[in-house]
C-alpha cells in the first residue's frame, strides 16, 4: 500500500510547461499548468488539469477527471468513474467501475477497486483503501486508516487517530 506522506509526490514530470498525450476518441483535453503530464488513451474522456507538478493518467472510458492541485499524483484505470482531486500530495489510483472518488485532503492515500463505489475523504495524513461493492465510505479524519472489504457498507468517520476495519458481510 502507497503512503503518499512525502513531498512533491510527483516524481514522472520534471518539465516546464505541459506534455499532452492524447490517443483517444471524443476526448477533451484543457491543460493550464506547470511542470505537468497529462497522459490520456480513453474513450469519451474529459480531463481538466489546472495544477502544478501533476501527473495524471488515464486509461479509461467515460471518464471525468479533475484535478485542481499540486504534486498530485492521480492515475484511473476504470470506467465511469469521476475522480476529483483538489488536495497536496495525494496519491489516488482508482481501478473501478461506476465509482466517485472525491479528494481534497493532504498526504492522501486513496486505493479504490470497487464497484458503485462513493468514496469521500477530507482529511490529512489518510490510508483508505475499499475493494466493496456498493460502498459508500466517508472519512473527514486525522491519521485515519480505514479499510473496507465489503458489501452494501455505509461507513462514516469524523475521528482522529482512528484505524477501523470492517470484514465481508459487515
Amino acid at each position: 500500500m502507497l503512503t503518499s506522506t512525502y513531498p512533491n509526490a510527483d516524481i514522472y514530470s520534471s518539465c516546464l510547461n505541459a506534455d499532452i498525450y492524447s490517443s483517444c476518441l471524443n476526448a477533451d483535453i484543457y491543460s493550464s499548468c506547470l511542470n505537468a503530464d497529462i497522459y490520456s488513451s480513453c474513450l469519451n474522456a474529459d480531463i481538466y488539469s489546472s495544477c502544478q507538478n501533476a501527473d495524471i493518467h488515464s486509461s479509461c472510458q467515460n471518464a471525468d477527471i479533475h484535478s485542481s492541485c499540486q504534486n498530485a499524483d492521480i492515475t484511473s484505470s476504470c470506467q465511469n468513474a469521476d475522480i476529483h482531486s483538489s488536495c497536496q500530495n495525494a496519491d489516488i489510483t482508482s481501478s473501478c467501475q461506476n465509482a466517485d472518488i472525491h479528494s481534497s485532503c493532504q498526504n492522501a492515500d486513496i486505493n479504490s477497486s470497487c464497484q458503485n463505489a462513493d468514496i469521500t475523504s477530507s482529511c490529512q495524513n489518510a490510508d483508505i483503501t475499499s475493494s466493496c461493492q456498493n460502498a459508500d465510505i466517508t472519512s473527514s479524519c486525522q491519521n485515519a486508516d480505514i479499510t473496507s472489504s465489503c458489501q452494501n457498507a455505509d461507513i462514516h468517520s469524523a475521528c482522529r487517530m482512528l484505524t477501523s476495519t470492517q470484514p465481508v458481510e459487515c
